[in-house]
């Protein structure tokens, strides 16, 4: 009897030793099964040129919370940069899964992915597939106060808007080279000037109640905001994102910040500067491939054209 009785309390034993560990491992199967976690998506904003208004981060933390709130458990950090200070990122090991960035000559070749979206306009196109995606896009005018007599070229770090002079019909004497804020301040103060600026000189003018006549550049565009993937674990979700960024609905509403769809029309019906860029068909663009001192070389070659040192043909044959 007694060895009954030891023989069966073993046996209790040794089923409560089971269920103690059997269960937690249901628990756990059934709780991650109902969180849905898929992956976060890291990515970056850096801005390289004028906008239109407000902030493309901001704007980019709005798309992410709707595509989170569309696609469940894919989660999505955003983080603003700098062209320097993603440089530096990258240096130092740091690897988002998206980038936003415009033609800036940074390399993200040896952790490039393809993207897709070969439809809409815009560089980044190697071979067959493309690797650059572009998701908004500015554009340059030609924008007369007076007589327009003085001729104001507004050139950013990365961008140039005199190569949109280059590349245009329009010729001038002479011309005055500033960056992008102290171009637009002496427009400013100026009674008779001509002002070759961006949507967001327009959108400064337009905020000052400032009247000017405004006529489209279309002939060159290097203000696009293209999407990459960087991702080395999250590529299918990147190009779930990116697709989505791309999407109707989305593209529809960059009218938040005052850029243009790559792929939709009729936006700014009330605006016929911005609707007619929006009709205008890009001719040239800067490749975002390029690295930074060619960009250079492109920009300096521009205002050689200007200067009529060079034939308008030497610069296309670059672009």
């Amino acid at each position: 009897m007694k060895k009954l009785i030891r023989i069966t309390a073993w046996i209790l034993f040794f089923t409560v030793i089971s269920l103690t560990f059997v269960i937690p491992k249901t628990s756990s199967a059934k709780i991650d099964k109902e969180s849905g976690y898929k992956a976060v998506l890291s990515i970056w904003q850096i801005d390289s040129f004028e906008g239109g208004k407000g902030s493309r981060a901001s704007f980019l933390k709005r798309v992410s919370t709707s595509f989170s709130k569309k696609y469940k458990g894919v989660l999505t950090l955003v983080t603003s940069h700098t062209v320097n200070s993603a440089k530096k990122a990258l240096e130092e090991g740091a690897s988002p899964d998206i980038i936003s960035v415009g033609a800036v000559g940074l390399d993200f070749s040896t952790y490039q992915k393809e993207v897709g979206n070969l439809a809409v306009e815009g560089g980044g196109i190697l071979g067959k597939e493309r690797y650059f995606v572009p998701w908004a896009k500015s554009g340059y005018f030609k924008i007369k106060k007076g007589n327009g007599e003085k001729v104001i070229v507004s050139e950013g770090n990365y961008n140039s808007g005199a190569i949109a002079l280059a590349l245009s019909n329009l010729t001038f004497k002479s011309y005055k080279l500033l960056n992008t804020i102290d171009a637009f301040n002496e427009f400013l103060i100026s009674k008779d000037a001509t002002l070759i600026g961006t949507m967001r000189d327009v959108v400064r003018l337009s905020n000052k109640n400032i009247e000017c006549e405004i006529e489209v550049l279309g002939n060159f565009n290097d203000l696009y905001q293209y999407a990459l993937i960087t991702s080395k674990n999250s590529v299918y979700y990147s190009r779930l994102f990116i697709d989505y960024l791309l999407s109707s609905k989305v593209q529809k509403t960059l009218t938040e910040i005052s850029l243009l769809s790559v792929s939709e029309r009729g936006l700014y019906p009330d605006i016929i500067a911005f609707a007619t860029l929006e009709k205008t068909k890009t001719t040239y663009t800067v490749s975002p491939f390029l690295d930074v001192n060619t960009i250079e070389k492109l920009k300096e070659l521009a205002k050689e054209v200007l200067n009529g040192v060079k034939e308008k043909e030497e610069l296309i044959k670059h672009l």
